[in-house]
Order: structure tokens, then C-alpha cells, then sequence
């Protein structure tokens, strides 16, 4: 499961069984760090991220858009 955590980032989280949906495991993490000096809000700020087709779409209101690609476990 990937979501957004805003000034932390992207996580993505392994709740693959029943023990893991109770207490996830975070496997991998993505924070943004390109700066906009007069930009209104927080640094970054990751507010959503849409899986598909293997990729995460990650949104990033201080600085774009980010297409991620999971290759872990």
C-alpha cells in the first residue's frame, strides 16, 4: 500500500497478511527535496499518490508531480 504523508513523503507499506494489516511494515519511502522558495505551503507536501500499472503517481503540491517505480520485495 503507497500513500502520501505529506513533509515525509511517500511510503510504502507491506500489508500483505493478516499480522502486517494489524501493524504495517514500512519497505520504502520517497522524499521529495527540490525546494521552491516562495511556495505557500510546506516542504514538500505529498498529499496523494495513485498506484497503477506497477508505477506510483506522486503528487507533491510545493513541486510537481514524481513517477515512482517499486522494485522491492
Amino acid at each position: 500500500m503507497a500513500l502520501g504523508h505529506y513533509d515525509a513523503g511517500c511510503w510504502v507499506l507491506d500489508v500483505h497478511d493478516e499480522a502486517n494489516l494489524v501493524d504495517p511494515k514500512p519497505v520504502a519511502f520517497y522524499r521529495p527535496t527540490k525546494e521552491r522558495p516562495n511556495a505557500p505551503v510546506m516542504q514538500p507536501d505529498v498529499w496523494g499518490v495513485v498506484q497503477s500499472d506497477g508505477l506510483l503517481y506522486v503528487s507533491d503540491k510545493a513541486s510537481g508531480l514524481y513517477v515512482l517505480r517499486y522494485t522491492g520485495p
